[in-house]
């Protein structure tokens, strides 16, 4: 079976068109900083997730992370980015940003022999996974599809907001990649706290992204604008409410 079909993300939010907040720009007062060309493609996102115990020291953990899992990812050849995030206090969730499908698969050994070395003893169950082809990734300051190293933000990001549409079998896939990058960039290029953006094909018929924001602030923040695109540009194209999940960045880190 195909990584990216093997789990999904069971935990339902109602959440709004906010799942759309998310594309590339430089936000008012960014330093414009150009993506090398030899920076590391962003080809592949996976997401895991795991629920901990209610004894389990986050404190603890995220020194584990920062310490131990960080240099790990970077000695992998394709690990592009990390993000750890935090939900909600029991929930730890893992996004990395790889090369491409195959870096992502090959990395798979590692990181679970470590997590059983370091963290099992603090898990309750999972991970749950969602895992997808990278069909755009943005920037403060860039924009590229999809070959683009993620470079380090002039500024911490402190909140990840992650969102999944079903689209309709109707659907013009390369036509709506192409009117989100046309058309949508501008209007989040405008939003205060905007960092980066993903677009992931987990399967044909499914619209899945991942934004990076300075903090929750921005993020709300930029709900009206990019609601009112939505609506009057894609709304038709979407089927039923999305799936998500959303919380504050405990750990990030990039390919030195």
């Amino acid at each position: 079976m195909h990584p990216a079909r093997q789990s999904r993300f069971t935990r339902r939010t109602t959440v709004t068109a906010a799942l759309l907040s998310i594309l590339a720009g430089a936000a008012p007062g960014f330093a414009v900083r150009a993506i090398a060309e030899d920076a590391p493609a962003a080809g592949w996102v996976a997401l895991r997730t795991y629920t901990l115990k209610d004894d389990a020291d986050r404190a603890a953990l995220i020194g584990l992370t920062e310490n131990g899992f960080v240099p790990l990812l970077r000695g992998l050849d394709g690990f592009v980015a990390c993000f750890i995030l935090q939900p909600n206090p029991l929930t730890w969730t893992s996004v990395t940003v790889w090369r491409d499908e195959t870096a992502s698969a090959a990395s798979l050994p590692a990181v679970k022999e470590w997590v059983t070395a370091n963290v099992a003893s603090s898990i309750a169950s999972g991970p749950e996974g969602f895992e997808g082809k990278v069909d755009i990734a943005a920037f403060d300051d860039a924009l590229a599809t999809p070959a683009a190293g993620t470079p380090a933000p002039p500024e911490k990001a402190g909140w990840v907001a992650f969102r999944s549409y079903k689209l309709k079998p109707s659907t013009d896939r390369v036509a709506l990649v192409a009117r989100s990058e046309k058309d949508f960039v501008p209007v989040v290029q405008a939003l205060d706290g905007f960092i980066a953006w993903y677009v992931l094909q987990p399967d044909p018929l499914t619209w899945a992204a991942l934004t990076v924001w300075r903090d929750k602030a921005a993020s709300d923040a930029g709900v009206a604008p990019i609601r009112e695109w939505v609506g009057a540009n894609v709304a038709d194209q979407l089927e039923g409410a999305p799936e998500g999940f959303e919380g504050s960045v405990d750990v990030q880190a990039f390919d030195e």
